[in-house]
């Protein structure tokens, strides 16, 4: 009685959809029917009961219902154990709450059963990914190390290149030096020998243009020496005939000087 004074005042639940609506009315029908034949069930055993123990006090019968009671509940469901005959709304509405309890109970059960199922799932899962990850990780370390082996030898094999190629580098750097020093010495040789030769010219050129003035000197001596002597022996030449020439002049005034006397004297 309690629970159906409390819960009529209480609304049913809202459905939107037309044909929910339908299949909860479908289901508080069947549940009708069943609340009506469990009640005249109930009526028919009870007054059976009343007429078998009507001899007999009211604790007796107190103490006689009380197991009847109890069997009537242990064989009704939890959710048609009620004290009245007649279903009313209130009942129904109990009983349909009952059932939503019910079913909100075992989806809660299926959610759990679902969710330890998915748990279960993961928990297999992270253990097949920790399997997996493992054994990738044995082999990554496998390869790491054989690759930082394969790296060690290359970097072995690299240091040793390096030496020789350093060895070289330095070798060619001391063989340039050296062909540096050479050439420069060559340079300053050949810069030498280009002076020396320079020099050696010079004094050919100038001990030839001496030898070339000396000789025109000594030409134009011996041309002027040439012509002197040529004009003395002219004016010898000369000197020979004036003083020939005189004698006979003399001579020949003299003889004009004797004439003279004569041709006053003698008529010719």
């Amino acid at each position: 009685m309690g629970l159906r004074g409390n819960s009529g005042g209480r609304s049913m639940m809202v459905v939107k959809d037309q044909s929910q609506i339908d299949k909860k009315i479908e289901e508080i029908q069947t549940f009708k029917e069943r609340i009506e034949e469990k009640s005249l069930r109930s009526n028919t055993d009870q007054n059976s009961q009343d007429e078998s123990n009507r001899g007999n006090n009211s604790n007796d019968q107190t103490i006689e219902q009380k197991p009847t009671e109890d069997n009537q509940s242990k064989s009704q469901p939890s959710f048609l154990a009620w004290p009245s005959s007649e279903p009313t709304i209130s009942t129904i509405a109990w009983l349909l709450r009952e059932q939503e309890v019910q079913r909100r109970a075992q989806h809660l059960e299926a959610m759990k059963t679902a969710e330890a199922e998915k748990v279960q799932q993961a928990a297999e899962a992270e253990l097949r990914l920790q399997k997996a990850f493992a054994l990738k990780r044995e082999a990554f370390i496998e390869k790491a190390t054989k690759f930082s082996a394969t790296a060690a030898e290359y970097d072995k094999i690299e240091r040793a290149g390096q030496r020789k190629f350093d060895h070289i580098m330095k070798n060619i750097s001391l063989f340039e030096c050296k062909l540096r020093k050479k050439v420069k010495q060559l340079n300053e040789e050949r810069h030498r020998m280009y002076l020396k030769a320079m020099k050696q010219l010079k004094e050919t050129y100038y001990r030839e243009m001496e030898i070339l003035f000396k000789t025109e000197a000594e030409s134009e001596e011996a041309e002027s020496e040439e012509a002197e002597s040529k004009e003395v022996k002219g004016n010898e030449a000369k000197g020979k005939e004036a003083n020939c020439k005189q004698p006979a002049q003399d001579e020949k005034a003299r003889d004009e000087e004797v004439k003279a006397p004569g041709q006053n004297s003698l008529p010719e």
